[in-house]
């Protein structure tokens, strides 16, 4: 949920991603979300989402979270498509039947 509410944000507000350098873009994008998460406001939004009903949070304490994710992300453009990974997640890609 974290992730999904702020990565495309900082993803197209960086410059690289502005001036079309998409593999930077793609690798500062997953430097900076993992710096938010790690801030104050990122720990209290990480906890409160830990506690929330359906929640299974093992990962948190009551003033530090250690969550973490995996990712898998496609940027497409006209020309090219570009793919980046985080952690243990892998991205296949195929064509045919």
């Amino acid at each position: 949920m974290y992730v999904k509410k702020y990565y495309t944000k900082i993803l197209t507000n960086l410059a690289s991603f502005k001036s079309k350098n998409y593999r930077l873009a793609l690798e500062e994008s997953f430097m900076k979300i993992d710096e938010q998460m790690l801030t104050d406001s990122g720990q209290k939004e990480l906890i409160k989402l830990g506690k929330s009903p359906g929640s299974d949070d093992i990962y948190s304490s009551e003033t530090k979270s250690f969550a973490g994710c995996t990712a898998t992300v496609a940027l497409i453009t006209p020309s090219e498509i570009y793919c980046c990974n985080a952690g243990d997640s892998r991205t296949v890609m195929s064509k045919g039947k």
